[in-house]
């Protein structure tokens, strides 16, 4: 009998290992922005992302959702620079290899290193990261705002569900965070809210202020210049049929 001639892969040459990477130890989404950029830039596993240079990482981008034009037409995604907080991760990861190699003198090499879990990542989960797990992605949970007339009642269900969701304070226009984690957690409330907005709000006034915001993600200031334009409709109408 012929001895067989299958050579053994290591996990860290396996698609596997770079999703054990984000979701397992670095408790990230499978289909977040990190998973999407690194997708983008064809980095497939483990060793893929240790070979990554400061300038590869500082250089990730991620597809964008753009605003449908004025004839309700979806646009082609764009690609945008993943923030600073989320690309620092990669740098964590190949900081703690290197601890593990030159320092502890327990390298991690590509058959073992899937055997990293969470305990071993040199930083703690915060409110940004419990958020990114565990809001769902299924924008079409959220209502649509496609006729003027129907503001209060589109306002009502976007409140509700945001309220359900934690994202309240995106439609606060005095919210101001004020430590790094609510920083942090904010600016990634405001990306999903932003994305949200880009896919349901069809009016010319909405497409407008999406468009105006979309180099900062600036839900907040979306939602405040809606409740102002259509706040302000809704009391003039009532004054004009008053008048009838």
């Amino acid at each position: 009998m012929q001895p067989s001639t299958t050579r053994h892969r290591p996990p860290g040459h396996c698609p596997e290992s770079l999703e054990h990477i984000l979701v397992e130890v670095l408790d990230l989404p499978p289909d977040g922005i990190l998973a999407q950029a690194l997708k983008h830039a064809k980095i497939t596993c483990f060793i893929d992302l240790m070979a990554m240079t400061d300038v590869a990482i500082d250089s990730l981008v991620h597809p964008r959702s753009q605003t449908p034009d004025d004839e309700g037409d979806f646009q082609d995604d764009q690609l945008a620079l993943v923030p600073l907080s989320i690309r620092s991760l990669i740098k964590v990861i190949q900081g703690y290899v290197y601890y593990r190699k030159h320092v502890h003198n327990d390298p991690v090499n590509p058959d073992i290193c899937m055997d990293i879990d969470y305990g071993s990542k040199p930083s703690r989960r915060t409110p940004a990261d419990a958020f990114d797990r565990s809001i769902r992605r299924d924008l079409s949970s959220f209502p649509t705002f496609s006729n003027d007339k129907q503001w209060e009642n589109y306002n009502r269900n976007l409140v509700a569900i945001c309220r359900t969701y934690g994202l309240q304070n995106v439609l606060n226009h005095k919210y101001r965070p004020q430590t790094v984690d609510e920083k942090d957690l904010f600016d990634r409330q405001q990306a999903f809210m932003y994305q949200v907005f880009t896919t349901a709000l069809l009016t010319n006034k909405g497409k407008q202020f999406v468009r105006e915001h979309q180099a900062t993600f600036d839900a907040q200031k979306i939602y405040n210049q809606l409740a102002k334009a259509y706040t302000k409709s809704v009391k003039a109408d009532a004054t004009a049929t008053g008048l009838l």
